[in-house]
């Protein structure tokens, strides 16, 4: 299982959230950044919920949000 790596810019300084959805809406994996500087940030998932299953392999949305803004984006996770 190779992990995936969430890339996003970061703007302003400040705390982000990424959230990982199935395509159905149901989320399975959310973490909290805090006190980022600005810049190319990158995060890696290693493919399992916050309950520690591993996913199943499918089509997942990534949402990154920071202060006033947030950026959503489709992948396709292969086991």
């Amino acid at each position: 299982m190779n992990p995936v790596s969430i890339e996003f810019m970061l703007t302003q300084p400040g705390d982000e959230q990424v959230y990982i959805y199935e395509i159905t809406g149901r989320l399975v994996y959310s973490r909290e950044l805090k006190n980022n500087s600005t810049g190319l940030k990158t995060v890696k998932w290693d493919g399992k919920e916050n309950n520690g299953l591993i996913t199943e392999s499918g089509v997942y949305i990534v949402k990154v949000s920071a202060k006033n803004a947030s950026s959503t984006k489709k992948f396709i996770r292969q086991n």
